[in-house]
C-alpha cells in the first residue's frame, strides 16, 4: 500500500512540476493606457486573414514611453496590451512607432470593440 500511495503521489508531483506555461508568460508585454489614447475607432476588416481593425492615435508621451521598451526589445517577438488586456499576443517589437497605430483583430468584432471601449475610458 505504501508503494501505490508512493507512486500516486510522485505522480500527482511530475504532474504539477510539469504544468504548461505559455510562450506569453515570458514574453515582454507594453501596455497602452486609456490615458495614452487620444481617439480609437474599429473598422470591420475587408481582407481574408483578420476580422477587424482598431486604429488608434496615440499621445506623444506613449510614443516616448514605448522607446525604451523598443530598443531594448527591437526584433523579438512581444505582447501588446490595451489597459491590461492582450491586444496582439505576438508581434515584432519595432524600435519606435508613431502616434497611429493600427491593430489587426483575429478573433472577433465583438473583441474589437471589448478592447476599443476599455481604450477609450479616461
Amino acid at each position: 500500500m505504501k508503494i501505490a500511495s508512493s507512486i500516486f503521489l510522485l505522480a500527482l508531483l511530475l504532474i504539477g512540476c510539469s504544468k504548461h506555461i505559455p510562450a506569453s508568460a515570458s514574453r515582454p508585454f507594453f501596455d497602452i493606457h486609456p490615458a495614452d489614447v487620444v481617439s480609437v475607432v474599429v473598422k470591420p476588416s475587408h481582407q481574408a486573414d483578420h476580422v477587424a481593425e482598431i486604429e488608434m492615435l496615440l499621445t506623444e508621451d506613449c510614443v516616448n514611453r514605448y522607446e525604451p521598451f523598443g530598443r531594448t526589445n527591437h526584433g523579438q517577438i512581444v505582447g501588446l496590451l490595451a489597459d491590461g488586456k492582450p491586444l496582439l499576443e505576438e508581434m515584432y517589437a519595432p524600435d519606435h512607432f508613431g502616434t497611429n497605430f493600427t491593430a489587426f483583430i483575429y478573433t472577433s468584432m465583438e473583441d474589437a470593440t471589448n478592447l476599443a471601449d476599455s481604450l477609450s475610458r479616461k
